[in-house]
């Protein structure tokens, strides 16, 4: 199955994010790459990135059921939005990315298996920085994806 990939499990984040929309059917996010680009053409704008180890792990079953591994990926989501005067501005900038990291939260609270294709998925951590200046990342939110390996 494709989604038991990192290809696979990137796009289904991503097919996630894009389908984030506010109360006014506008989509929350109307930027989500899966590749760094310092060009975004729209915020606010996500990039989604495996980080870090890829850990496998055996798990011993019953005696009838035998073992399966599990595999632990981890998915950066980096949240920018544009925040100078020619873009939306420090008060706007800072609502909207408040409202994209709260969106982005609870789809992983509500979905916690991405619609049945992965094990568990679920933000682990998000660190958030309004200090920082356009064009950085003002949040960053970790998911960890879990897959049964067949």
């Amino acid at each position: 199955m494709a989604t038991k990939t990192i290809v696979g499990i990137s796009a289904l984040i991503k097919t996630k994010l894009e389908s984030l929309v506010d109360g006014d059917s506008n989509r929350i996010i109307p930027e989500v790459l899966e590749y760094p680009t310092g060009k975004k053409t729209e915020y606010p704008s996500v990039e989604i990135l495996p980080i870090g180890s890829i850990i496998t792990k055996r798990i011993e079953l019953t005696a009838a059921t035998g073992a399966r591994l599990e595999r632990a990926i981890t998915f950066r989501i980096k949240v920018y939005q544009d925040s100078t005067e020619q873009g939306a501005g420090n008060e706007t900038a800072i609502t909207r990315t408040k409202n994209a990291i709260d969106a982005i939260l609870s789809s992983f609270d509500t979905d916690p298996n991405l619609s049945e294709e992965v094990a568990l998925a679920v933000a682990e951590e998000a660190e958030i920085d309004f200090s920082a200046r356009f064009p950085n990342a003002l949040a960053t939110i970790d998911v960890r994806c879990v897959i049964i390996v067949p």
